[in-house]
């Protein structure tokens, strides 16, 4: 049988043809021009894992979750939540921040959020953990006052560790005043906080606190962690004012950052 007009009809050899030889014939084939080795899906298409829009071979982030908004490499990231000094109370900056993450975990019930909070170098180490696991606890709070169950939630305080910036400036201190989110699958196991520079450096761990969050937390002090820190003043605003340069009398205290 003369079979030679089959190939014009997508056959060679009597066989259907593959052009792109991604395992779907090329007459069920929606993308016949897809890279060799990529993986498809059964259109034929390089598969999209997270539905981002992006292909996965041209995604940074291939595991972005469901109805994050990413950016044109994929990737949704979450930025940092800082804090003046002494500040524990969460700034209405945060705002928009924190209805993103409760829009994403809201439509991912397999999910949780790990909060750590970070404090600057400024005074007593321990005393610094204690503070950022205030500002942490502070962020669950309000998580979940906007509808976010505690346990899907893991709070942290690790201090001074993982510095994001140089504690030498004043910006440097100022981005290590943070809390960081970050979304991950649940049960949310404790222990899992980030490693530390400072553990590599120095050959042990800084202390620090790690907790999940429980439904029977004074109702009093959650409202308050919730409530909006008030907008600092010229001279509340040490930010802009570094120890030597301030002729404000402040009273000693270790635990301000």
């Amino acid at each position: 049988i003369d079979v030679s007009h089959w190939t014009a009809r997508g056959y060679n050899d009597g066989c259907p043809l593959d052009g792109d030889g991604d395992g779907v014939t090329d007459s069920k084939d929606f993308c016949p021009r897809t890279p060799p080795g990529a993986e498809v899906d059964a259109a034929g298409c390089i598969r999209d894992s997270d539905g981002d829009g992006l292909a996965d071979n041209v995604d940074a982030c291939p595991a972005t979750p469901k109805g994050a908004r990413p950016d044109e490499r994929g990737c949704w990231e979450l930025p940092s939540l800082v804090f003046l000094t002494g500040q524990k109370a969460v700034d209405p900056a945060h705002e928009y921040i924190l209805r993103e993450v409760v829009r994403v975990l809201s439509v991912n019930p397999e999910l949780g959020a790990r909060i750590t909070g970070y404090s600057d170098d400024v005074g007593d180490p321990t005393s610094n953990v204690d503070v950022s696991r205030e500002r942490a606890a502070a962020i669950a709070s309000a998580l979940q006052g906007l509808g976010i169950s505690s346990d899907r939630l893991l709070v942290a305080g690790l201090g001074e560790a993982n510095p994001a910036a140089d504690n030498a400036t004043e910006e440097g201190r100022r981005l290590n005043r943070r809390v960081e989110i970050v979304l991950a699958p649940l049960p949310l196991e404790p222990g899992a906080a980030p490693e530390t520079t400072q553990a590599s450096e120095t050959g042990s761990a800084p202390h620090s606190l790690e907790t999940p969050l429980t439904e029977d937390a004074d109702d009093e002090e959650a409202a308050e962690a919730r409530a909006p820190a008030p907008a600092p003043t010229e001279t509340e605003d040490v930010d802009a004012l570094s120890p030597a340069a301030s002729t404000e009398t402040v009273p000693e205290e270790t635990d301000a950052q």
